[in-house]
């Protein structure tokens, strides 16, 4: 019989748990922030004076382009980069996207600052350890 060495499972499971609940907590946030854009789409039309097929592409195809795009490129970085970092600033584009969403005066700079929600929001779903 041989003596094997023993190891505590890494990460510690407090620590798992921590950024466990640190990503639900994100996700949740994402989930809000894609809908609520659909739930106000009513007043943010009649408020930009904009069209249904507008909204429309907001809604859609300019999301869901820039999320494809950057999930790619977020599965690329995170075989190459610290995963905490690539969630960290994800997360920071996230929150600065989403608030100059609600600052946003124009229909064009709510397509931009939804792309960079979409920019931000992919990255964190990434594991955040290596």
């Amino acid at each position: 019989m041989h003596n094997e060495p023993v190891t505590e499972p890494w990460p510690k499971p407090g620590v798992a748990w921590y950024a466990v609940s640190v990503l639900l907590v994100a996700f949740l946030f994402s989930a809000v922030d894609r809908v609520i854009l659909g739930m106000l789409i009513i007043p943010i039309k009649e408020d930009l004076g904009v069209s249904d097929a507008a909204m429309g592409s907001l809604l859609g195809v300019a999301f869901a382009v820039a999320f494809t795009v950057t999930g790619l490129l977020a599965g690329w970085a995170a075989d190459r980069y610290s995963r905490r970092g690539i969630i960290s600033v994800a997360i920071v584009i996230w929150s600065l996207a989403t608030a100059a969403c609600g600052l946003v005066t124009t229909f064009t700079q709510l397509l931009f600052g939804r792309i960079a929600v979409a920019v931000g929001s992919q990255h964190y779903r990434r594991p955040p350890f290596r």
